[in-house]
């Protein structure tokens, strides 16, 4: 049936009205957890039922990223442009904020794992038998050494320097994400400061997360490109091997370029498959260079499980310790 110009469904206003009617769904259920996490940090309140309304939360806010965006919108977002001017100096000032923000950090001298860990890089054991294969970030550690000498403020620098750098790819993806070039500096700002990354760049042998990080950002951001050239794959492909020889968790990187470009129509195939078959690599080079241990091999429980998904966003959400929170509830309940 033929409609009159007059009479044709606007399916555009159709797709705006179901998404502002989700919006709503989920901006009423954000208020219940707000109140039902206040009530737990106030003590009134059970953890799982804290649990639950958050998990509920991120059901909620997935199914509404999924929904289809109008006309309007899609346009908007593959309008932005994608390239940044300067990138020298951005690179400085996040660099520059970093060491602004982790100053104190410089003078901590070592710490705990991070005499064990010097003393291998400066003999130059990267392949020692142990649980973990982590060799990239004990050659960096033999070369400041070689450098500088057991300085542990060099080390400190180190951690200060990639965070910075760190801050700087965040931005960066931000930015390839349609978002303005102030939210994406903002971004990057706030991963720089936020209170949950404190231990890992303050800490000397806390490299083995900074450097992950670096690694694993690098990938996801070369996946964002809308060339699969051959520059841009090996950098990405390096990105990722320097991450895989830092700390096993790299193995999750290329289903996080996946997850967050699989919908935005970039060239992220290629990169993300080569990127996988990278990772099986790794994992059968590893599987026969280390076996695994008996804990790997455990059917994990539900609430190994819940713990494992619950975390994460519990220390995203609200980055302080049960103690501090105890003394200051509404620490919390602000953050929530």
């Amino acid at each position: 049936m033929r409609y009159p110009p007059h009479h044709v469904p606007n399916s555009a206003a159709s797709h705006r009205a179901s998404y502002l009617a989700f919006l709503a769904v989920l901006m009423g259920w954000a208020v219940y957890t707000g109140v039902l996490a206040s009530g737990h940090f106030l003590s009134r309140v059970p953890k799982y039922r804290g649990e639950t309304v958050w998990f509920i939360l991120v059901l909620i806010g997935g199914l509404s990223a999924a929904l289809p965006r109008t006309a309007q919108s899609s346009a908007t977002g593959g309008a932005a442009n994608l390239t940044w001017r300067g990138a020298g100096l951005r690179a400085l000032a996040f660099v520059g904020l970093s060491l602004a923000v982790y100053l104190p950090a410089l003078r901590l001298g070592l710490l705990s794992d991070d005499f064990t860990l010097l003393s291998r890089a400066s003999r130059h054991d990267f392949w020692s038998p142990s649980q973990f294969l982590r060799p990239v970030p004990l050659v960096i550690w033999a070369v400041a050494h070689g450098a500088s000498g057991p300085n542990a403020a060099v080390l400190h620098a180190i951690n200060v320097v990639l965070h910075g750098i760190n801050g700087l790819l965040v931005a960066a993806i931000a930015r390839r994400m349609s978002l303005s070039t102030r939210t994406a500096f903002a971004a990057g700002v706030l991963f720089l400061c936020y209170p949950a990354s404190v231990e890992a760049v303050a800490w000397p042998s806390g490299i083995q997360d900074v450097l992950l990080a670096t690694g694993g950002l690098t990938f996801v951001l070369a996946a964002s490109s809308r060339t699969a050239g051959h520059r841009t794959v090996w950098t990405g492909l390096a990105g990722l091997a320097m991450a895989l020889g830092t700390k096993e968790t790299a193995v999750a990187v290329p289903f996080l370029a996946w997850a967050l470009w699989v919908r935005r129509g970039h060239h992220w195939r290629v990169l993300v498959v080569a990127g996988a078959a990278l990772v099986a690599v790794y994992v059968l080079v590893r599987a026969l260079l280390l076996p695994l241990d008996a804990g790997f091999l455990v059917v994990p429980s539900r609430y190994f499980a819940k713990e494992l998904l619950s975390r994460p966003f519990s220390t995203l959400a609200v980055p302080f310790t049960g103690a501090e929170l105890a003394r200051a509830p509404a620490l919390g309940i602000a953050l929530t």
